[in-house]
């Protein structure tokens, strides 16, 4: 008899019941002493307590798959389709889009903080050239949506044809062929995490505690780039005042 799989939510993206009967019975114990801490909190053998709805669903969801069960594609599609997406592109790479390929299908799927940390090490030719545009949409990202390097992943990076140059190729004894020059295509896209769907579809408990620690990660960036925005926009009224005040006194002299 096969099982039926629950799924982790609904359209509204609120617990099933069978999660929410679970956690009000005390089934799923939400800070235990392995699922809820950090890399500096294992370290120092600390505990750290959720401070917001969104932690404590995904703390929830340190547990075996018997807790809740696994997550049906259709709510995870639905879910991946309200992440934030931001596309990068690079055109007419010298070089055949099968090798840039090689390198596109290392980083495909991965955190952009671990693509770039391994990029870094990849002895292949174009890997310098995929750690550019992974770093440059970052970036971008950053500017239009505020997202840090560990709140994305590359969702999609391949490779596509380009132009081709043909030429003519020299043999012995007068004759000839044909030289072809490759170009291609670099196509990439960074999406958001959604965290809460990575630690429930972690294939054992110890992915969980790993995606469990990237979320922390995570929010820390976000607050902290938050707060040097905030900073640097305070800095900046602060200076068109100062501007503003020397132009009323220059007028009035």
């Amino acid at each position: 008899m096969t099982m039926m799989m629950t799924p982790l939510y609904n359209t509204q993206h609120h617990l099933t019941s069978k999660l929410t009967t679970a956690l009000s019975r005390g089934y799923i114990r939400c800070f235990s002493q392995v699922a809820l801490r950090t890399n500096d909190d294992v370290e120092g053998n600390m505990l750290v307590r959720s401070e917001t709805a969104a932690d404590r669903r995904v703390a929830a969801l340190v547990q075996p798959y018997k807790a809740y069960g696994k997550v049906k594609p259709r709510i995870a599609n639905q879910r991946l389709s309200k992440m934030r997406v931001v596309e990068g592109k690079e055109k007419s790479v010298r070089g055949s889009p099968w090798k840039l390929n090689l390198v596109c299908k290392f980083v495909a799927g991965l955190p952009v903080s671990e693509a770039l940390r391994q990029l870094s090490f990849c002895k292949k030719q174009k890997a310098p050239l995929v750690y550019n545009v992974i770093r440059r949409t970052a970036n971008l990202a950053d500017i239009r949506h505020g997202l840090q390097p560990s709140q994305l992943e590359v969702a999609e990076c391949y490779s596509t044809s380009a132009a081709t140059l043909k030429r003519i190729q020299f043999h012995a004894r007068g004759r000839h062929g044909k030289k072809y020059h490759r170009f291609s295509h670099l196509n990439l896209k960074l999406r958001e995490i959604d965290f809460e769907l990575k630690v429930a579809q972690a294939p054992n408990l110890n992915q969980k505690k790993k995606w469990f620690a990237l979320y922390h990660a995570a929010k820390q960036d976000a607050e902290e780039a938050k707060a040097e925005r905030d900073e640097i926009k305070k800095l900046e009224q602060e200076l068109k005042q100062v501007e503003e005040k020397k132009r009323m006194e220059g007028n009035k002299k």
